[in-house]
């Protein structure tokens, strides 16, 4: 019978070890081939037609810091022939969560060449998240679902969305359109935090932990001081890397990391306290 010695036992704990370092580094090689590969602009359709004869495209720019909202542009391009004839139509975006109904006057222009008519120009269009919000950083990913409607309707047969947003990704697989005859239309879209930057925060908290709970069971004393101010050092360093997708104080990634260093200043100071207290003992025994 083969008896696992001391350092048979710490081969063992190299096995979960190596599977958890295979399995990050994995993630992060998906994550990267997601990064790279996602495509700016999606393109959905309302139906299968022959050819294209125009789309309404909306153009995220930016997350706002505390609303669950998106702000944007939006544009709109026909070739049908029953719209050539309009100077400018009415958008109406629904209301979401408790945010009312929105209008968005488009002017329009036309374009004898190509014969088509397009707005003048972007016009401004902000989006409410049905789900998401930034302070849940870095689990903020946002999804939308809402109907547009065009007064007097307009006959175009696509929806693009661009994204534009720093640190968001949007999965064109994802994005759902119907329409009607009335110029009413629904959208359905998910924006998705980079899991790039996921990986990235996970990976941070999980050391600040490991690290932390090292540097409370230092055996020496005069280290330990030390070690915790390097601590905080590095890791609100670290954080200044990802500090572009970051718009507000505190989201959930700077409250673990705060309540870590919580922790260490009060483990810091119970070993001071600690340490005067067994001194105090010490020297009451030799008097």
């Amino acid at each position: 019978m083969r008896i696992k010695t001391p350092k048979t036992r710490k081969w063992y704990l190299f096995v979960p070890m190596g599977i958890v370092l295979l399995f990050t580094l994995l993630y992060i090689a998906w994550a990267w081939k997601i990064e790279t590969s996602q495509s700016v602009t999606c393109t959905a359709l309302l139906s299968q037609p022959k050819r294209m004869t125009g789309y309404i495209e909306v153009w995220l720019k930016e997350q706002h810091p505390i609303e669950p909202s998106f702000s944007g542009v939006v544009y709109v391009y026909s070739t049908d022939e029953r719209d050539l004839g309009l100077t400018g139509t009415r958008l109406l975006q629904s209301a979401g969560r408790n945010y009312g109904a929105t209008i968005v006057e488009i002017p329009l222009i036309l374009d004898a060449v190509n014969r088509a008519i397009h707005a003048t120009d972007w016009q401004k269009f902000g989006l409410i998240a049905e789900r998401g919000l930034h302070r849940w950083f870095p689990f903020d990913s946002s999804s939308f679902a809402f109907t547009v409607t065009m007064n007097p309707p307009m006959h175009f047969n696509a929806v693009r969305i661009t994204n534009r947003v720093p640190g968001f990704i949007c999965d064109c697989s994802q994005i759902a359109v119907g329409g009607s005859s009335d110029g009413v239309m629904t959208i359905r879209f998910i924006l998705r935090r980079s899991p790039l930057i996921q990986v990235f925060a996970l990976i941070l908290c999980v050391a600040s932990i490991i690290f932390a709970v090292a540097i409370i069971l230092l055996p020496t004393k005069e280290g330990f001081a030390t070690a915790t101010a390097s601590f905080f050092f590095s890791v609100w360093s670290l954080r200044q890397l990802i500090s572009s997708s970051i718009h507000v104080f505190p989201t959930l990634f700077d409250l673990l990391i705060l309540s870590v260093c919580t922790l260490l200043v009060v483990a810091l100071c119970w070993r001071v306290i600690a340490g005067r207290v067994g001194k105090t003992d010490d020297d009451g025994q030799s008097a």
